[in-house]
C-alpha cells in the first residue's frame, strides 16, 4: 500500500506526525467530559401547572387545553403528551431529534406569559417550564445542619451558596428542599391610623412607590459608557420601619413603624423534609446534558469545604447522594477491564511470536489506537462514559487485528522468505494491505446503522458504535502506517535467524497436528457432520426462545424510591404523619440504610408539590457490605408497606440507571391508554 511505503521511506514526517497525534489525543482526553451514562434524554420540555383544588376535568379544560392549543404550534414541534390530575397539569412537548430543547424554552415561556389573560387566576404562580429526560435527576445531594431556625438557615442557603453552586460551569439548578423563605409582615393598627387620620390606600401607595428599581440611562465618562439605574429597593427591616408614611399636626414626621406591627414571618411549608423524624434542609444539585459529573462534583464539594470555614462551623453540610462515586468506581472497573484485556493481548501475543521487539510493535499500536479514537471522540461529541468506554473495549479486540496480520506477514517473509526488512515490509504491506483494509471496513459497516438509530434505543447504542467506528478507523491507520513505521526501527536484518521454539509454540505445533488430524476425519465424514450441525442448529433455537428477554437489565446502585399516593382530601399533617410511619417501617426492615430523606406534600417526578403524596430516597450501603441485593429489599420493602398502609397505594422502584430509564422512556413496566369522547 503507497501509505506504508510512505511511512518506510520517510520515518522522519512519520515520526513527527504520531508525536503531534499523541499530544492532540492527550489533549483530547482531558477535554472530554465524564458521566455515569451518555444523555439518553429525548429532547423533551416539561410544563407544569399547579391549579390548586381544582379536580382532574377542570385542570384539562381550564388550563391544559388551553397551553396545548398554543404549544402544537412550536417550531420542530414532534408530539404532546399531557397529564391533567387533580391540582396539577403535566405537559411534555417532545421536539426532533436534532433539536437542543434549551434552545427552546424561552419561546415556551413567553408564550405561557402570553396566555396569561387565559389560564385561571388561582394558579399558583405562573406555569413552570423546564428541560425533562434523565439531566433532571440529581447527580448530588446534600443536607445542612447548624443554626436553631431551619428557616433562617435557608435563606443563607438561598441567598449564598445556592448562587455560588449555580455558577458552576454544567449546573443546571440547585434546588432547595424543607426551608421556607421568610416575608415581610406589615399588619396595620387601624386605631393608630385613625388618630392619625391616614388612610390605608395611602400606605400603599407610599410602600409600591418607595421600593421601585428604575432604569435612568446611560453615562459616558473617558469613552466607557455604563448604565445608570436608580435603586429605591429597601433593603432592611428598619428601613421599612423607618419609612415617612405622613406628618402630624405638630408637624412631627410619622414613621410606618407607629401605626403597624412588621417583622419577618415564617409562613407554613406546603410540603415537609425529614430524616429519622427531624425537619432537615435538602439541597439538590442537577446537571445540563454537558455538564461534568466528576468536575461539578469536585466543585460543589469545594464550595461546600468554603463555607463551612466562612460560617467558622455554624453551618455543616453532610453528602447523603453523589453520583460522582458511583461514576468514577463504575468507569474504573471497565477501564481495568479494558487495561486487563490489552496485558492478555499483548502476553498472548508474545507466546505465539516468541519475539520482544515484534510484541513491543503490537504493544505499542493499541494505546497509539486508544489516544488516535480520543480524537474523534472529541470531534463527535463523545463523552467518557459507560457505552463509550465498554464499545473501546469491546474494540480492544479487533484494534490488534490489522496489527497482528501486518505484523506475521512481514515477520514470515523476513524470516522465511529471507528477505531485508525494507523489502519484507514493502511486500508485506502489498500483500495483507487490500485484505485489512476490506475486513476493517466490512466491521465499520455494521456499525453504522446502529449509530443512526433514532429514539431512545439509538440515544443509548449510538456511543457504542460510535466509538467502535473510531476505534476500528484508528487500528486501520496504525496497521498500514504506524506498525510499518515501527518494524522499520526495530527489525533488524539478523532476524532472518529461525529462532528455536519454545515450549508454549511446540505445544501450538501439537495441537496444529491434531487439528489436521480432525479435519481429515470431518471431511470424510460430511454427512454426519451436517448432521451434527443441524442438530446443534435445532437445539440452540429451543434455547435460544427459552431465553428471557428484557429492554435493558436492571442494575444495583444501592439506592430506590418509595413512591406513597394517599386518598384524596388528605391534608399534609395526615400525609406527614403517614410517611413518618412508613420511615420507621423501613429503617426496621432494611437495616442496610444509610440514609434515608423523607418528602412528604411531594412527589418523586419534579418534585412538585402534591399535599396527599410523599416519596422517599432511601441510599443503602455498597452492594459489598450486604447480603441481599437490591431486588430483594425492594420486594421486602413492597410488600411490608402494602399491607401496613392500607390506605395508600405503595410503588418502590430501583433508582440508578433504571430511575434514569424510566425518566427519559415514561415509566416502567406496563401502561394502558384508553381513548374516547365519552370520559365515563
Amino acid at each position: 500500500m503507497k501509505l506504508s511505503h510512505f511511512a518506510v521511506r520517510h520515518p522522519v514526517i512519520i515520526g513527527m506526525l504520531i508525536i503531534v497525534l499523541m499530544a492532540f489525543g492527550f489533549y483530547a482526553l482531558s477535554g472530554l467530559n465524564v458521566e455515569f451514562m451518555a444523555d439518553i434524554s429525548l429532547p423533551t420540555v416539561e410544563v407544569l401547572a399547579v391549579y390548586p383544588g381544582a379536580g382532574a376535568e377542570d385542570v384539562e379544560l381550564e388550563v391544559t387545553n388551553v397551553l396545548e392549543r398554543d404549544l402544537v404550534t412550536l417550531p420542530d414541534f414532534k408530539n404532546i403528551d399531557s397529564v391533567s390530575s387533580n391540582s396539577l397539569s403535566w405537559i411534555t412537548i417532545t421536539f426532533q431529534d436534532d433539536v437542543d430543547p434549551y434552545s427552546m424554552l424561552p419561546e415556551i415561556r413567553n408564550r405561557i406569559r402570553q396566555l396569561a389573560n387565559e389560564l385561571p387566576d388561582d394558579l399558583r404562580g405562573e406555569p413552570v417550564a423546564i428541560v425533562g429526560g434523565a439531566t433532571m435527576l440529581p447527580i448530588m445531594i446534600f443536607s445542612v445542619q447548624g443554626g436553631a431556625d431551619i428557616g433562617r438557615s435557608s435563606r443563607y442557603i438561598n441567598d449564598i451558596l445556592v448562587p455560588r453552586i449555580t455558577r458552576i460551569h454544567g449546573v443546571a439548578e440547585a434546588s432547595v428542599s424543607g426551608g421556607r423563605d421568610p416575608r415581610i409582615s406589615i399588619r396595620l393598627r387601624l386605631d393608630d391610623l385613625m388618630a392619625r387620620s391616614i388612610a390605608v390606600a395611602q400606605i400603599h401607595q407610599i410602600l409600591t412607590y418607595a421600593n421601585v428599581r428604575l432604569p435612568v440611562g446611560e453615562a459616558t465618562w473617558k469613552g466607557t459608557t455604563a448604565t445608570v439605574r436608580f435603586d429605591g429597593s429597601f433593603s432592611s427591616l428598619e428601613e421599612i420601619k423607618s419609612l415617612p408614611i405622613g406628618t402630624g399636626e405638630d408637624q412631627r414626621v410619622i414613621h410606618l413603624e407607629e401605626v403597624a406591627d412588621i417583622g419577618l414571618e415564617y409562613p407554613e411549608a406546603d410540603y415537609q423534609v425529614d430524616s429519622e423524624g427531624a425537619p432537615l434542609l435538602i439541597v439538590t444539585v442537577t446537571k445540563r446534558s454537558d455538564g461534568n459529573t466528576l468536575d461539578i462534583a469536585r466543585q460543589v464539594r469545594q464550595v461546600l469545604e468554603e463555607s463551612e470555614q466562612q460560617t467558622a462551623g455554624g453551618i455543616s453540610y453532610t453528602i447523603m447522594s453523589d453520583d460522582s462515586r458511583n461514576v468514577s468506581s463504575s468507569l474504573m472497573t471497565v477501564a481495568r477491564a479494558g487495561i486487563m484485556g490489552v496485558l492478555m493481548s499483548i502476553l498472548v501475543i508474545f507466546l505465539f511470536l516468541n519475539d520482544l521487539r515484534a510484541t513491543l510493535v503490537i504493544g505499542l499500536s493499541i494505546p497509539l489506537s486508544i489516544l488516535f479514537t480520543f480524537i474523534g471522540m472529541r470531534i463527535a461529541g463523545i463523552t467518557i462514559n459507560l457505552m463509550s468506554l465498554s464499545g473501546m473495549v469491546i474494540a480492544l479486540g479487533m484494534v490488534v487485528d490489522g496489527s497482528i496480520v501486518m505484523l506475521e506477514q512481514v515477520m514470515r517473509l523476513h524470516r522465511v522468505g529471507s528477505r531485508t526488512a525494507s523489502e519484507a515490509i514493502l511486500l508485506g504491506s502489498d500483500q495483507v494491505g487490500g485484505s485489512i483494509l476490506a475486513s476493517t471496513t466490512t466491521t465499520v459497516a455494521v456499525f453504522i446503522p446502529i449509530s443512526m438509530l433514532s429514539g431512545l434505543i439509538g440515544s443509548i447504542l449510538r456511543d457504542v458504535s460510535l466509538t467502535l467506528i473510531l476505534a476500528l478507523t484508528a487500528s486501520l491507520l496504525v496497521a498500514v502506517v504506524v506498525v510499518p513505521f515501527l518494524l522499520r526501527i526495530l527489525l533488524k536484518d539478523d532476524l532472518n535467524q529461525v529462532k528455536r521454539l519454545s515450549l508454549f509454540n511446540r505445544g501450538v505445533a501439537k495441537l496444529e497436528r491434531l487439528y489436521r488430524r480432525a479435519l481429515a476425519w470431518s471431511l470424510a465424514s460430511r454427512r454426519f457432520i451436517i448432521l451434527l450441525a443441524l442438530c446443534v442448529l435445532v437445539v440452540t433455537g429451543f434455547v435460544g426462545g427459552a431465553l428471557g428477554l428484557t429492554f435493558i437489565p436492571s442494575t444495583d446502585n444501592s439506592d430506590f424510591y418509595v413512591d406513597l399516593d394517599f386518598p384524596i382530601g388528605f391534608s399534609l399533617e395526615q400525609t406527614h404523619r403517614k410517611a413518618l410511619e412508613a420511615e420507621v417501617l423501613i429503617r426496621q426492615a432494611v437495616p442496610e440504610v444509610q440514609t434515608l430523606v423523607m418528602y412528604s406534600g411531594q412527589n418523586s417526578g419534579y418534585g412538585f408539590s402534591a399535599i396527599n403524596q410523599a416519596y422517599a430516597k432511601v441510599v443503602l450501603v455498597p452492594r459489598a457490605e450486604r447480603e441481599r441485593g437490591i431486588h430483594e429489599i425492594i420486594l421486602a420493602v413492597q410488600e411490608l408497606l402494602a399491607a401496613s398502609l392500607t390506605d395508600a397505594k405503595v410503588q418502590v422502584t430501583n433508582g440508578g440507571f433504571d430511575k434514569m430509564v424510566g425518566f427519559v422512556s415514561g415509566g416502567g413496566g406496563y401502561g394502558l391508554t384508553l381513548l374516547g369522547e365519552d370520559m365515563e
